[in-house]
């Protein structure tokens, strides 16, 4: 194969890549903190659920807990409510309910049923638990994107100067090269989907 091929198919690669990753990288990281800005702010109405409406004073274990483990909590707490069928024989539990509905919610209104005050909050939680899921999700995807950019990038990098002496194997390694640089577009792009459009 012409040696002018191979120095600029593969420095295009790298190059190509390397403006993929600087552009998506960018418009990645910005919105994952955005996301995670969300889920903070999700969690910390959820600690604060549990300690003002249903008492749970181990507030230092609540920052050892991971997201999924304070959900389930919540979703426990929430659910007993449901077992009771929504009465909140309890005038003390009712008015923090409502004492911290009106705090999160902003308004000075009171929601005429607990159902509809539990239901917020169950949804509250239910946003929690989609935006944490969202969240990890492009973290693991943007850790296999930057994987397989990095790699495709040194590849071609280091391709260049070996390129005369792979002989036979220098479609393969094109192959290779070109299939490696397909893939990591393709993640790249499922991660921007994921992060813009989800």
């Amino acid at each position: 194969m012409n040696s002018n091929i191979w120095y600029y198919t593969l420095s295009t690669i790298a190059q190509t890549l390397a403006a993929i990753l600087a552009l998506g990288g960018t418009f990645i990281i910005f919105k994952f903190n955005t996301m995670k800005e969300r889920v903070d702010a999700l969690r910390d109405i959820t600690i604060n659920m549990l300690i003002r409406v249903f008492q749970k004073i181990n507030s230092k274990s609540f920052d050892d807990m991971n997201d999924n483990e304070l959900i389930r909590q919540a979703r426990n707490e929430l659910s007993r409510l449901d077992n009771k069928k929504m009465d909140l024989g309890d005038n003390d539990l009712r008015t923090r309910l409502i004492e911290f509905f009106r705090d999160i919610t902003k308004q000075n209104v009171s929601y005429e049923t607990n159902e509809q005050m539990i239901t917020y909050l169950k949804n509250k939680i239910g946003r929690f638990e989609t935006d944490n899921n969202r969240k990890n999700e492009v973290f693991k995807y943007l850790k296999i994107s930057l994987l397989f950019l990095s790699l495709t990038i040194i590849a071609s990098i280091l391709f260049l100067p070996l390129q005369q002496t792979l002989g036979t194997y220098d479609k393969l390694v094109l192959w290779i090269v070109i299939i490696s640089t397909i893939i990591s577009i393709g993640i790249q792009g499922r991660i921007i989907w994921l992060v813009a459009y989800k």
